[in-house]
């Protein structure tokens, strides 16, 4: 064999490497990207209706705008406390459930 099918039989494997790995990050920056991009549209909808909302008022005051982006995490905060409030409901529900029978 001639020096030239042997470089290209050792590159083989390098290159179905490097094509894998490359996958596989493209498919983890995809799936970070789609998730951020929900986020991203979740913040912009409850930031609407909360212009909406305010506007809504006779008066609106502008300090109320200027507030509601933390409002908004406020309340992102406060759903992540019922979540874990649930979990925690129904880890307990399941440990009452195997109990050991004496």
């Amino acid at each position: 064999m001639n020096e030239k099918s042997l470089e290209t039989v050792s590159r083989k494997p390098a290159g179905f490497f490097s094509r894998t790995l490359a996958l596989v990050v493209d498919l983890f920056l995809l799936a970070i990207l789609g998730l951020m991009s929900g986020v991203v549209i979740f913040l912009v909808a409850a930031l609407a209706m909360g212009v909406v909302g305010l506007s809504l008022e006779p008066k609106p005051e502008k300090r109320n705008y200027l507030v509601l982006p933390l409002l908004m995490f406020y309340n992102v905060f406060l759903d992540g406390i019922r979540i874990m409030s649930l979990v925690e409901d129904m880890i307990n529900i399941i440990m009452e459930w195997e109990k050991p029978k004496r």
